[in-house]
């Protein structure tokens, strides 16, 4: 992330609810010890969900998004997916 720091991509599923995702920020500079991020979003309902397998930051036309990707991993329950997010304040 600009400045340093990371996001980090925690999944979840239940068999209740299926798969959710949080999205957590860890500002820059990451030193050594236990370090907590601050919640930047919840990926569920009404948002697309599905297994989330991967985020990238990266910059376009000025701005700053962050992009969530699944795989279907050849499961017909699952969906390779691709979203895209502004981050705010960038």
């Amino acid at each position: 992330m600009p400045g340093g720091g990371a996001l980090v991509l925690e999944r979840r599923f239940t068999w209740v609810e299926g798969f959710s995702a949080r999205v957590a920020h860890l500002p820059g500079p990451i030193g050594d010890g236990v370090i907590e991020g601050a919640t930047v979003a919840l990926l569920g309902p009404p948002l697309p969900t599905d297994n989330w397998e991967g985020i990238s930051a990266f910059r376009h036309r000025g701005r700053l998004l962050v992009a969530v990707l699944s795989d279907d991993n050849e499961i017909p329950l699952q969906r390779s997916l691709l979203s895209v997010f502004v981050w705010p304040g960038a």
